[in-house]
């Protein structure tokens, strides 16, 4: 190669490297964080003597708040229960004194439901298709261009986060989880189908067709759009679609928020690939302050080559977004954690365990379902505290080869028999009492 090729070789090759050092984001800080609903002094020194950093901490502030529609018919808040937000302020405060990050994290109830429902009727997710785990039709949740929900009552929870984290600067992030078991869905390639939806992607799609399809689409009953858009090979057309149209709410969404507070951490949990899960974690992430994919892949295995490509598509595609994998003490042994931490904290800057409410939980019997653990409870504060600023874990040989990609649900138990007995100081979630004082 002359000398002349080679320069110009040499300038688009930094000029490529130029470019992508632009795209990606900057080093984000280290998160090892523990995942449970006790607001507690002792819960916290437990995280902290595992050498966590942080809390995924699990709040209901919407069921405490009052909901109103103005005259356009969004919904707002008019305040949140002061004793709620006495709790809310007690444990933050308690845990920037003693130095653990907070992460809130909400879920989708059957208040949620009750609320809405008080508010007015609204558009209801629709299933079909495949229908792993639920059954097909018109469920509870809302659908996933229902506004009163999404813009209203979680828009509400995370503003109220938002605000909050202002006063106190260890709130560093608002997590919402999509697994809505009190509105009887999972966000899978089976939903949603309902009118809103529908008719919605399809004006999209007409846009870019010479023969518009809506019409003939009116008159397909809606249990039978799943097939009808199968007929017409549209159906992964339609979830494409649908992906872009979540992503445009969870924009706007994210900007409510930052306009609040520029610097909290948005994200998703449990996170797992698809229409629905791709359009928020794209939405909520920014350059320099990405999303958050908090997956639960890792649950039973710990770290597989899944995990690994997950991040690396993040990466590839130019999402803004961060995928941050999950342990459970009920599949993995101490020996496993003391690998994959060290492996997660080598390839993704930490970890979040499911759920750190056994390891603090002094009575082993009280332990049931997905609360279970491999071992006693301090052989796992001691890997955790023994592996947690190394790396170097190795992946399992048995996932050295190609490794299908498991679903984060696939170890649900579905029930479980144990003690849902709330009025002492342990708890079941969902059923999580509000702590009006920190000890």
């Amino acid at each position: 190669m002359s000398n002349y090729y080679q320069s110009v070789w040499a300038g688009c090759t930094c000029l490529l490297v130029a470019i992508s050092a632009l795209q990606a984001d900057p080093p984000q800080p280290a998160i090892r964080a523990g995942y449970a609903a006790v607001n507690k002094k002792d819960y916290n020194e437990v995280l902290l003597n595992a050498r966590l950093n942080s809390a995924f901490w699990v709040i209901r502030p919407t069921p405490k708040m009052d909901f109103k529609l103005d005259e356009n018919g969004r919904v707002y808040s008019s305040g949140i229960d002061a004793d709620a937000d006495k709790t809310f302020r007690n444990y933050a405060s308690l845990s920037q004194e003693q130095g653990l990050d907070l992460y809130a994290k909400v879920g989708f109830f059957k208040e949620n439901v009750e609320q809405l429902n008080e508010l007015g009727s609204y558009h209801k997710a629709y299933v079909q298709g495949p229908t792993r785990y639920i059954s097909a039709g018109e469920k509870p949740a809302p659908g996933p261009l229902e506004e009163k929900y999404w813009m209203g009552q979680l828009l509400a929870g995370a503003e109220y986060v938002a605000r909050l984290s202002l006063e106190y600067p260890n709130i560093r992030g608002f997590l919402f989880d999509v697994e809505m078991y009190s509105g009887n869905i999972m966000w899978r390639q089976n939903s949603s189908f309902d009118d809103q939806t529908f008719y919605a992607v399809l004006e999209k799609i007409d846009a870019d067709r010479a023969t518009p399809i809506t019409n003939e689409a009116k008159a397909v009953a809606i249990e039978n759009r799943y097939e009808w858009l199968d007929g017409q090979g549209l159906l992964e057309t339609y979830f494409s679609v649908q992906s872009q149209l979540v992503e445009e709410m969870a924009v706007r969404f994210r900007k409510k928020i930052h306009a609040i507070n520029p610097d909290l951490v948005l994200g998703m949990m449990p996170f797992e690939r698809n229409w629905f899960y791709d359009g928020w974690i794209r939405g909520l992430g920014t350059e320099g302050k990405p999303s958050l994919a908090c997956a639960e892949l890792e649950y039973g295995f710990g770290v597989t080559p899944t995990s690994l490509a997950m991040a690396d598509y993040f990466k590839q595609a130019g999402w803004h977004a961060r995928y941050l994998p999950g342990f459970s003490f009920k599949r993995l042994t101490p020996d496993d954690f003391a690998n994959h931490t060290r492996l997660a904290n080598q390839e993704f800057g930490g970890y979040w365990i499911f759920t750190t409410y056994s390891m603090w939980q002094p009575e082993p019997e009280k332990l049931w379902g997905p609360y279970l653990m491999t071992a006693d409870r301090n052989q796992f504060i001691k890997v955790l505290a023994d592996s947690h600023d190394q790396t170097g874990g190795q992946l399992d040989s048995v996932y050295q080869s190609d490794s299908p990609l498991i679903t984060g649900n696939a170890f649900y138990p579905g029930s479980s028999e144990g003690p849902r007995d709330i009025s002492v100081t342990y708890s079941v979630e969902p059923d999580v009492p509000f702590y009006k004082d920190v000890d």
